[in-house]
Parts: structure tokens; sequence; C-alpha cells
């Protein structure tokens, strides 16, 4: 096949010296990706901030005390939430103003009522903007945790309540009810699917995103040597439409690979972006490569005019790409669009690039692989059944 190489070389040359072609290639998702680098920190410190949380005790007895100083106080310590002591219309202004996401109150009473069988409750005072509520979300939950397990030491104690129960018995039962909320913990568990952090999702996010406008060059070309009379000549000079065809293959593989190369290389120095281990990455890389190579392989072979296909590359392009999360973390959302965007290339390559940042090896991305050869076996069929009507002169 030294005719199919001289060919691509003669495109890669040509495509170089096309500063059209290297804009969209890197120019553009790098400064994309840079952008989101500095702007996503901000976002992310945010979104992990520690919950400022004001808490009113009017009780101060000892159940009150335990939930708010090892309770609560566990919570502070890690760093999950801030606690503001204060008044009941203190706490309301707190949380009125913004200044904190909810405020606990503690009524008086609540001890004594804690150790006996009287009703009391936990009043928790949130805020109404959609994005503080997971606060008050947070502080509900470990406010019914806490009630829960008082609750089921109170019933305990009183199933012990009868003419035969010694007194030891129920100091001991009293005892171990004391260390009950102990239990309350917070645990760290695993994803089954691992995500990868903001700044590498938005780096090869674009990255993939773009690799599928970059690869169309390849294939472009016959459109504009067919319409420029060269097809003609390349043919009248016995160079089989089968060279042509590998040659076209070679220049989309060497653009998409070259672009993703310098992409994930820049956005790893200068973004602190973690791709993961190159064995994976390379073949997650490939595979995709393949992919768009055989949607810009499959368009070309329905337009009539380079300027069509490049519109409708874009067209599908952009909407794979959204669909497949390359620009906003679509997976997240969860339901039926989660899961119908796992069938595109960019949903598949981003997923495994989560597993290999997380330490995953090769075989961890097995399946993702498979996904995306399917796609490009699908597409790559329709283009080499119709390869014909394109080569034609």
């Amino acid at each position: 096949m030294p005719v199919a190489v001289l060919i691509a070389a003669k495109d890669l040359h040509q495509r170089m010296r096309d500063r059209t072609a290297i804009v969209a290639a890197l120019v553009i998702p790098f400064v994309m990706a840079t952008i989101l680098g500095v702007t996503l920190p901000n976002i992310s410190n945010r979104s992990t901030a520690k919950y400022q949380i004001g808490v009113v005790n009017d009780d101060h007895g000892p159940a009150a005390l335990f939930f708010v100083q090892e309770v609560l106080g566990s919570l502070q310590r890690q760093n999950l939430l801030q606690l503001h002591p204060t008044s009941m219309a203190g706490g309301r202004a707190l949380v009125r103003s913004g200044r904190a996401n909810a405020t606990l109150v503690l009524p008086r009473g609540f001890s004594l009522a804690a150790n006996g069988e009287s009703p009391t409750h936990i009043e928790i005072i949130g805020n109404g903007q959609i994005f503080k509520q997971v606060g008050t979300y947070v502080v509900r939950s470990v406010a019914q945790s806490f009630a829960n397990q008082l609750n089921s030491v109170r019933l305990a104690i009183a199933s012990t309540r009868k003419p035969h129960a010694s007194s030891n018995e129920i100091i001991r039962l009293g005892e171990h009810a004391s260390e009950a909320p102990k239990q309350l913990k917070l645990h760290e568990v695993g994803l089954r699917s691992k995500e990868l952090n903001l700044k590498t999702h938005e780096a090869a996010g674009l990255t993939i995103f773009f690799l599928f406008f970059t690869v169309q060059f390849g294939f472009l070309s016959i459109i504009e040597e067919r319409n420029h009379g060269t097809l003609a000549r390349l043919l009248a000079a016995s160079v089989s439409r089968r060279s042509i065809v590998f040659a076209k293959l070679l220049t989309c593989i060497a653009l998409g690979v070259l672009s993703t190369a310098v992409l994930a290389a820049a956005t790893t120095l200068i973004l602190g972006a973690d791709w993961g281990g190159f064995p994976g990455v390379a073949l997650l890389v490939l595979a995709c490569v393949i992919a768009a190579t055989a949607l810009s392989a499959c368009i070309a072979t329905f337009a009539q005019t380079v300027q069509q296909a490049i519109e409708w590359q874009a067209i599908i392009a952009g909407l794979l790409g959204a669909f497949g999360g390359a620009v906003f973390p679509i997976a997240q959302s969860g339901g039926t669009l989660a899961s119908l965007s796992l069938l595109t290339p960019q949903a598949q390559f981003l997923r495994g690039l989560g597993l290999l940042s997380h330490g995953g090896g090769p075989a961890t991305v097995l399946s993702m692989l498979a996904t995306i050869l399917a796609f490009a076996a699908i597409l790559g069929g329709v283009a080499m059944l119709r390869m014909r009507r394109l080569l034609e002169v």
C-alpha cells in the first residue's frame, strides 16, 4: 500500500498548512478547556463547601448537649458542617439572610422527654432557595438518624419495665442507651461507576467533542478531489479505489490521534487533568478515532458537496457530543436519558476514563471499547456499502 501512504502523507501535509483545521482540532478545544479549568475550581469549591448550620439549644440537658457536641460536633470536626450557636430569632435571621443553610432547634425539655416517655421534637428551619436546600436535607437526615436511635432505645427500656425487672438491668440498659447515639457515623462508600473530576471531565469531554470534527477532513477530501477532477486523474493513473479509501482512512486516524494526543498532554501538564494509565487511554482514543472516522465516511457518502457534508457532520457530531455528556455530565441526571447516552462513543469514552483515572487497567474498559467499536462497525458498514458511489467520477 505505498500509494495509499503517499496519498495520506499528501493529505496530512495539506491539513497541517490549513489554519482552519488546526484551529478546529487544537486551538478551540484547548482554549475552552483552559477557560473551564480556571472557572471550575470555584464551582467545585462551592459545591463541597461546609454547610453553615445555626444551632438553637434551649434545653442544655444531657441529650441535647450530646447531640450538639458529639453528633454535630463530629461532623464539624470533619469539615462537613460549620455550627453557629444562636437564639431562635438569630437562627431565623441567619437562614433568611442566606448566611446559614438551615437552623436546628432543640426545645426546652428535650433531654427530659428523651429520657422518659413524653413526646418531643427537633425543629429545623430551612432555606427556601433551591440551591441551598441541600443543607436542610443534610441536617434533617442527621437529626432523623439521632431521633430514630433515641426512639429505639426508649422502646427497649420500656419493654423491660415489668414487675420482675431488676434495677441493675434497667441501669445497664440505660448506660447502653447513652452510648447508642455514638453509632451515628459517616462512611465513605466507593461508587461502582467511577467518575472523572471536573477538570478532567471538561478537558476530555471537549477533546472527544472536537475529535468528531477533526477527522472529517479525510473523507471530505474525496468530494473535493472529485469536484476538482483530481480523483479522475488518480483513477486514470491506475490507483485503485481501495488504495484511495485506505489513504483517507489513514489520514483520518492520523489527524484524530495527533490532535487527541496533543490535547491530552497539554491539559495534563497545564490544567492538571488526570486521564489515567496510558495503555487504556490509548485504546479508548484509538477506538473513538475509528468511530469518528466511520461517521465521517458515512456522511461523506450521502453528501453532494463539501459544504453539505460539513454541515451534516457539525449537526450530528454536536448532537452526539451533547447527548454523550462531552460538554455536560449528563450521566448524573440518571434515568432513561443517562442510559441511552451510553450508546454514544463520547459517553463510553468518558466512562472508561473515569475507571482508568481511579486506577483501572485496560481490562476494565473492554466493555466500553466493545460499544465504541460496535458503533464504528455499524456506520463503517454503511459507508463501505455506499463507498463506490462516493468514488464515482
